[in-house]
């Protein structure tokens, strides 16, 4: 290693404030699942200055860079998820969401800016990195459509994956806390229902029933495994989303609840 050319921590050190910026810039500008355009033209300018082989439009607006090292090696790909979510930003500061009614809620500014500086610190490296580093920037992870087209589309293939990596950003552990847990970390999002409910009034209240009732009964049971084991979340969550106005009435028309629920696991069964 070159006495001028500094240590891996320096290269991280010189670009922290760089990353910080980048990614206040994505949270200012957040863009829905399959419209990222103006998040994926940053990621590819950023990525071909850096010396990287880019491929632009995969799955509409995802993004893959191939860093090749000077070195053979075993192929590792890091992915980073890159849309935002439809909802209200209420924080005041510099950085504030600029689209009304779209935030980056879930974290996925931090994971493009970590992505897009991991990038440029490897190519900065390029003669000490053996094999070859892949990174994809997928859209569309918040509806559940952009992984799929992505890996159909070879991304995983060419040039051939042998393990790949990423992170999540959490609130729930102090700045500069990583991490690392054997097996699944987050859980995987299965079938979504849509409760259904049967009129009736108030009197014969026997002949009808409740769609809202029927997600209020059902969250207590899948979620209190969950909260008995921290060390182990195996259990099968039932998550509601959707318009608490619909409460007063639910149980006053046939037809489907507005809330959506869906199922969580830690295991595949």
């Amino acid at each position: 290693m070159s006495k001028t050319q500094g240590t891996w921590g320096d290269e991280v050190a010189k670009r922290l404030e760089g990353m910080v910026a980048l990614r206040r810039d994505f949270h200012r500008h957040p863009e829905l699942s399959f419209a990222e355009q103006r998040t994926s033209h940053i990621i590819a300018e950023r990525l071909t200055t850096a010396g990287l082989e880019v491929k632009t439009g995969i799955a509409k607006t995802g993004v893959v860079g191939i860093l090749r090292g000077d070195t053979p090696g075993k192929t590792i790909a890091w992915r980073a998820d890159i849309d935002a979510l439809p909802l209200t930003e209420t924080l005041r500061a510099p950085f504030t969401s600029g689209t009304p009614g779209v935030m980056h809620a879930c974290g996925h500014d931090g994971h493009t800016a970590i992505a897009i500086t991991a990038a440029e610190i490897l190519a900065a490296r390029r003669k000490e990195l053996p094999g070859t580093a892949v990174f994809i920037f997928q859209p569309a992870e918040e509806v559940l459509a952009g992984a799929k087209p992505m890996i159909e589309a070879g991304v995983l293939e060419h040039p051939r994956v042998d393990e790949i990596y990423g992170l999540h950003l959490t609130t729930q552990d102090k700045t500069g806390t990583v991490n690392v847990r054997r097996g699944p970390t987050m859980a995987s999002i299965g079938p979504s229902y849509r409760p259904w409910a049967r009129r009736a009034t108030c009197s014969p209240a026997c002949c009808g029933f409740s769609a809202l009732a029927v997600v209020g009964a059902a969250r207590p049971a899948a979620s209190a495994p969950a909260r008995n084991s921290r060390k182990r979340m195996d259990a099968l969550l039932l998550l509601e989303s959707g318009k608490s106005s619909y409460a007063a009435s639910a149980i006053e028309q046939d037809g489907h609840s507005p809330s959506l629920s869906t199922t969580r696991s830690r295991r595949p069964q």
